[in-house]
């Protein structure tokens, strides 16, 4: 079957878990000798390559730096220049189906495929269809599932600078908001078939008016990751320590500071903080606050600051961890970090909010927060460290649920049947 993906980005152009999974869905397809492309988008030059089987083409993309619009003409501008590439290259390789790897890649791009007849198909990866902030958290730092002009209104004016600048340029991004989601939510009822990632995010989708029959849940993939032996832990200087550890943004909905609190009552472990600000590898106030409350409570030896780590780097620091800690208030989709723990049998402890609970069975692999108190937080981390039989069969279960609902063969598998079913329902409806 001739398979042609579209995605804003693609590997090794990685700024989050999402291009990583989309790797994985890729190459799990090529694993069942399929023929697949990638239609991607880069700010440098073109180029075509083939990684692991996998045939990519990288079209140049163009931004505008004009102040204030920005943001409204960089995106429909990108949406635009995806569409036009995409018609072009429809012809080109002639696909059997044509599947969509993120939100951006569906608007115009999915009218496209519905006037062409090829059957559509879009991964939906987090709760941005309803939540044009993406991350379901209001300006207050509640989780708020279900958004409204009125919602988006006090969440984008109330977070950023105070100035007159300030609140102008965040008044024109709600009234573009609003049309935002408007518009994402017309083209996305285009597809044929949509994906959400987790049974969390296909609530929100039926909550936002979409037919329960065209959604059908698939996780991203993962493989089974083994530990590896590393030096790390000398290089850091935290030999015989347990380590607890975070990997993505630093920002505050993923909780990290809540950790950081929790450290002040944990013993003989070290909680390692790998990553920087939201997309972009430099400090953010946030960030800074984290190193100022390190400071405040003299946890220096407790708590290092790894900055930004490259993707294919996180092995070493996958293979020293010893479990690995989200309490966040975020809707988290699909947890890329908490799958690769997963992946590498190490215990989590989470929130219980968005997917989490689909990657973490509370007791079994890891623990489901029932708050966000420190002291919960705190009692989870030492039930886990402190209890090896328990941690040895968390650690075990970790694997074996990789193996039985994650794994790269059973999620290709379930994507490559979507595929099958929809070119024949063409063929019987020509």
């Amino acid at each position: 079957m001739r398979i042609l993906f579209i995605t804003r980005r693609f590997y090794p152009d990685i700024i989050g878990g999402g291009e990583v999974s989309a790797y994985h869905i890729a190459k799990s397809l090529v694993d069942l000798d399929n023929d697949v492309f990638v239609l991607t988008f880069t700010e440098g030059k073109f180029k075509k390559e083939i990684i692991d089987g996998i045939k990519i083409y990288r079209y140049p993309i163009f931004y505008t730096k004009i102040p204030i619009l920005s943001h409204f003409l960089n995106l429909e501008g990108m949406y635009i220049q995806m569409a036009y590439r995409t018609l072009k290259f429809l012809d080109k390789i002639k696909p059997d189906v044509v599947h969509l790897l993120n939100i951006e890649s569906i608007f115009f791009t999915s009218f496209i495929l519905k006037i062409k007849g090829i059957p559509s198909f879009a991964t939906i990866n987090g709760p941005m269809i309803s939540c044009y902030v993406g991350d379901c958290v209001d300006y207050r730092g509640n989780s708020c599932i279900k958004c409204s002009p009125k919602k988006m209104f006090f969440c984008i004016m109330n977070k950023g600078k105070t100035s007159f600048i300030g609140y102008f340029g965040r008044f024109f991004k709600f009234i573009y908001g609003v049309f935002h989601i408007l518009e994402l939510k017309f083209f996305a009822k285009k597809i044929d078939k949509l994906f959400p990632v987790s049974k969390a995010i296909k609530k929100l989708l039926i909550e936002n008016g979409f037919n329960e029959d065209k959604l059908e849940v698939i996780h991203n993939p993962i493989p089974i990751s083994d530990k590896i032996k590393t030096n790390l832990k000398e290089k850091l200087n935290i030999q015989n320590r347990r380590v607890i550890l975070y990997a993505g943004r630093v920002t505050e909905e993923k909780g990290v500071h809540r950790v950081v609190e929790a450290m002040r009552y944990i013993d003989n472990a070290i909680f390692l903080i790998v990553g920087r600000g939201s997309y972009c590898r430099v400090k953010t106030p946030y960030y800074k606050s984290l190193e100022e409350m390190v400071k405040k409570y003299d946890l220096k030896e407790k708590v290092k600051f790894i900055g930004y780590v490259e993707p294919d780097n996180m092995k070493e620091y996958y293979s020293i961890a010893d479990l690995v800690v989200l309490p966040c208030t975020i809707y988290e989709s699909l947890s890329r970090m908490l799958l690769e723990a997963c992946s590498y049998g190490i215990p989590i402890i989470a929130s219980n909010v968005g997917g989490n609970s689909e990657i973490v069975e509370d007791g079994k692999n890891g623990i489901l927060l029932k708050t966000l108190e420190t002291e919960e937080l705190v009692k989870a981390i030492k039930y886990i460290l402190e209890n090896p039989k328990i941690y040895e069969e968390m650690s075990k279960y970790c694997k074996e649920k990789v193996r039985k609902k994650f794994s790269l063969e059973i999620i290709g598998g379930k994507i490559l049947d979507e595929y099958k079913l929809a070119i024949r329902e063409k063929i019987e409806n020509a």
